[in-house]
């Protein structure tokens, strides 16, 4: 018998992840997303990604601004479902919400648990250096992301590995296995590991000053680690003539003794190097405040670097940073 889901989530990842359980055959009888946001200069009105599958495919779509409401409670302990199923929808599932499913609640969180717990666990595990990660499928409790693991997969990060590249192995991963968990539940839960209390840590939200570059305190390696994790949202932060200048891709190259803090080298007409702690910085992909995001190559061609120029710590005054 088919077993009937109600999905939640509210990122790029979970649509995905929505979108293959449909065309796998599952029966999704609601998707709960977060409430439309006001997006751009105009602040109009963008709906998530993962609405837009649910209405592509005819699934309702439900909205709530809060579950710790009694209108959530009561439409789900009217529907008749097996599995509820959360992929990065943002927000806590509360106990009674959870007592609804006729089975239980599943999880895929990206993450090796119970390192990078929350919000960011892909970024944080670039930012932070880690060698590998893993995808998780969890049974769901009332607490951020500390339910038992029916099925983990290890992920390993590459030394240059970015977040566009680990995003798409965890994805292929939580299809994969969060079906297999769905499929083969009264096994996986009889397998099924408890979390360890050593070794948690929280992959708290990105904000913009997550970004921000202090070549005084970080080394090449730090900095180059920030933009791969930060690819895909604000990049690593310099200030370049008083303006924010963001890179999303780069090369690092590691000099032993190099003692750089920001300053240009390696010049050509369509290249140029970073001088960081430890290594140089080679830009690749940029975006300089009032610009779009373009190719260094794009960025030079309209630039003029000088010898004098540097890629200075944004957002750092009398050593504390600053927020926006």
């Amino acid at each position: 018998m088919n077993k009937k889901i109600v999905f939640f989530g509210s990122s790029d990842f979970s649509a995905a992840v929505l979108k293959d359980l449909i065309q796998k055959g599952y029966e999704v009888v609601l998707v709960i997303t977060q409430p439309d946001k006001p997006f751009g200069r105009k602040k109009q009105l963008k709906a998530p990604l993962v609405k837009e599958v649910a209405l592509e495919f005819g699934v309702d779509v439900y909205q709530p601004y809060s579950l710790k409401k009694l209108e959530p409670l009561h439409r789900l302990r009217d529907l008749d479902y097996d599995f509820g199923v959360v992929v990065a929808y943002g927000k806590i599932i509360p106990q009674r919400i959870l007592d609804t499913a006729e089975v239980s609640y599943l999880n895929g969180h990206a993450s090796d648990l119970p390192r990078w717990r929350g919000a960011a666990p892909m970024e944080r595990a670039i930012m932070a250096g880690d060698l590998s990660t893993a995808m998780c499928i969890m049974q769901m409790t009332s607490g951020l992301d500390e339910g038992d693991v029916l099925s983990r997969e290890e992920i390993k990060i590459s030394e240059d590995m970015c977040f566009k590249e680990l995003e798409s192995e965890m994805l292929d991963s939580c299809k994969k296995n969060l079906c297999t968990c769905i499929d083969e539940y009264s096994t996986k839960v009889c397998q099924a590991v408890e979390q360890s209390d050593q070794g948690v840590n929280y992959a708290e939200k990105i904000y913009k000053d997550s970004s921000y570059v202090n070549v005084d305190t970080q080394d090449g390696c730090e900095i180059y680690n920030l933009v791969k994790g930060l690819e895909s949202s604000y990049g690593a932060v310099f200030s370049y003539e008083g303006k924010k200048f963001a890179v999303f891709l780069a090369k690092f190259v590691k000099k032993e003794g190099l003692d750089g803090h920001g300053e240009l080298v390696d010049k050509t007409k369509k290249s140029f190097g970073i001088a960081l702690q430890g290594g140089v910085l080679y830009p690749i992909e940029v975006q300089l405040e009032g610009k779009k995001r373009m190719l260094v190559q794009t960025f030079m061609s309209g630039s003029r670097l000088d010898e004098s120029c540097c890629f200075i710590s944004y957002g750092v005054k009398d050593g504390k940073s600053k927020k926006d």
